[in-house]
């Protein structure tokens, strides 16, 4: 069971939605995208019983959410053999590499329509260059609605078992690359299990919380400068997202509606 001190830790739904609201901002697109970066390619590393404050900083909640995934996946599979580290890079990447097929289908499909009738030769190709942009725009729109239902199943349906994660990762799991929205469902799925395994394993954290408050207890005054303006930064792009968030939420429900009205 949890304990009392345990309230301040981060969770996955801390680190997403710091990330989500950095990315409204441009500069906070570009420290998310540097964070997963730099998660990919460091060693896996526990986080969950870090600070939930810290999340704030730019890049931050982007750099553990991945590294959340990624010590599950390793620790999983240094357990039971799996495809945990296989199946984990495709929930990551997959919710973009899967929008190229309906993206380029879409494109195909768009250039060579002319009201409802298609391989039209005569058809100009300024009107066909507009059929194409429309049919991007419709094969993304698709891939974004299939990506945002996966994981919005993830949230509402019950947590996988420790078990449950280790049969879906006892394959490699391909469709997360090609088809939209099983993914980002896997991904959320195995970001609650990473919450399964600290509430269920209390005992592997405590050497980790020991160390990580005689760390901070050792912090040298320069880093704690660069820290606490850090946190500043990422207190504004948090407050901008905030802001920005009624009408860029307004603007999704438009393109929406324009999709589904068609």
């Amino acid at each position: 069971m949890l304990k009392s001190g345990d309230i301040g830790r981060t969770t996955p739904a801390q680190e997403y939605a710091t990330q989500y609201l950095h990315g409204i901002n441009p500069f906070g697109v570009v420290s998310n995208i540097s964070g997963i970066i730099k998660a990919i390619k460091d060693p896996p590393q526990e986080n969950a019983a870090k600070s939930s404050k810290d999340n704030l900083m730019p890049s931050v909640g982007a750099y553990r959410m991945v590294s959340r995934i990624k010590s599950q996946a390793y620790k999983q599979d240094k357990k039971h053999h799996g495809h945990a580290m296989d199946n984990y890079l495709s929930e990551l990447l997959g919710s973009f590499t899967s929008g190229v097929a309906p993206t380029v289908l879409g494109a195909a499909i768009g250039g060579y329509m002319d009201r409802d009738r298609l391989t039209n030769d005569s058809l100009p190709w300024k009107e066909r260059l507009l059929g194409i942009g429309k049919g991007v725009g419709i094969g993304l729109a698709a891939t974004t609605i299939a990506n945002l239902l996966g994981m919005l199943g993830s949230a509402i349906t019950k947590r996988r078992t420790e078990k449950e994660q280790i049969e879906h990762d006892a394959r490699r799991r391909w469709e997360n690359w090609i088809i939209p929205g099983p993914g980002m469902y896997n991904k959320g799925k195995r970001l609650g299990r990473s919450e399964g395994d600290y509430e269920e394993h209390p005992e592997e954290h405590e050497k980790m919380k020991k160390d990580l408050e005689a760390k901070n207890k050792n912090q040298s005054t320069s880093k704690a400068v660069l820290k606490a303006l850090a946190m500043l930064a990422g207190i504004g792009m948090t407050g901008y997202g905030l802001y920005k968030m009624p009408e860029l939420l307004g603007k999704q429900k438009q393109q929406f509606e324009k999709l589904v009205t068609k």
